[in-house]
């Protein structure tokens, strides 16, 4: 099998694998032979890259398969229950902002992020589901629910006791309800954020001292309102609202600053292009001495890097490759297969991961 550029695709080339649009419709499904009606339709949807079998490569499995990454028809159900519970956060924010006495910020609340989780067999692949999402347009609603689910996944890989685990998830979600109130409704990035206007910045780190008074009124515990209030704290103390330093700042903090970037960076970002998690692991990796909890960046770092193994990339040089071994000692440089020959990343000077396809 290989991955052939749209540009280079034939009539009567051989499909691998389902190929679906970002709505997770079929386009073209697997076995089928490429026709022209095909091709217009896979150009009208703008799709760039399709998995062919070789048919000339004897030495290539010539096994037809259906994605294995994600499933269309399951894709199609994440994508209903996201949107749905999208909406259902943004109406929780509008109560609140209308200060509706009826709301009840409860463990509840949770269970739309759970929701979402849910319509995953395998809920390890949470973040591709994501990835492979029609993509909307950011907003703190979806950065809301995308950071409650980074939020889940950390508590799962911290073995953390169902209660506590609630809770992390609702502090993930809860986050940004200040935001709201004070009518942000865009991520800003969290590096170059000294970069703003000083009226846009003095009021936009106004929102974690506001959503931790909006929590602490409605009744939630310590630990969910101190880490929202918390989560823009750094390591070296150079974070707002408090200057906390490592010592001083909360777990759950801790936790969310680091979902907080790293959906920000990948999902949410208002100038975001391409997902490219492998620049996001080489930056996290460069910055968590200043910014971030080592031990949960290490942590996190390497599970998200797993994610990816297997998956088809394309390469600075335009090469285009599978993943098939990830490096424990430079998570962002992986070994790549290219036709027949494995490329070890962590060797080529200047030869980067440019986007996962």
């Amino acid at each position: 099998m290989t991955v052939v550029r749209f540009e280079n695709l034939k009539v009567g080339m051989l499909v691998a694998e389902d190929i679906f649009s970002t709505y997770g419709s079929i386009l073209v499904n697997a076995g089928d032979r490429l026709d022209e009606k095909m091709l217009e339709k896979l150009k009208l949807h703008k799709v760039e890259y399709v998995k062919i079998i070789d048919e000339a490569d004897t030495n290539s499995s010539t096994t037809i398969q259906q994605d294995q990454t994600v499933n269309p028809e399951v894709l199609v159900k994440f994508t209903e229950t996201y949107n749905e519970k999208t909406n259902e956060v943004k109406n929780v924010f509008n109560q609140i902002v209308n200060h509706d006495s009826n709301v009840h910020l409860d463990n509840s609340i949770s269970e739309i992020t759970n929701d979402i989780i849910g319509t995953i067999d395998n809920q390890e692949d949470i973040l591709k589901y994501i990835h492979k999402m029609k993509k909307t347009t950011p907003s703190i609603y979806t950065h809301s629910i995308n950071v409650s689910i980074l939020c889940n996944l950390f508590a799962t890989l911290l073995d953390y006791p169902e209660k506590k685990k609630n809770e992390l998830t609702l502090a993930g979600l809860l986050h940004d309800i200040g935001k709201a109130e004070l009518g942000i409704d865009i991520e800003y990035n969290t590096l170059n954020m000294e970069s703003l206007e000083p009226g846009i910045l003095e009021v936009y780190k106004k929102h974690s001292t506001l959503s931790y008074r909006i929590l602490t009124e409605k009744g939630l515990p310590k630990n969910i309102c101190v880490g929202v209030l918390m989560h823009h704290e750094t390591e070296k103390g150079t974070g707002f609202p408090t200057g906390a330093k490592w010592n001083q700042i909360h777990e759950f903090a801790k936790i969310i600053a680091i979902a907080n970037f790293y959906d920000h960076m990948t999902f949410s970002g208002n100038t975001r292009t391409d997902i490219n998690p492998f620049k996001v692991i080489k930056l996290l990796e460069r910055i968590k001495y200043d910014k971030f909890d080592i031990q949960f960046v290490s942590i996190f770092l390497k599970r998200i890097a797993r994610y990816y193994q297997n998956e088809w990339v394309e390469l600075t040089t335009g090469e285009i490759g599978q993943i098939v071994f990830i490096n424990p000692n430079d998570l962002a440089h992986p070994i790549v297969k290219i036709e027949n020959v494995l490329v070890d990343l962590s060797q080529e000077d200047g030869v980067d991961i440019q986007r996962v396809l």
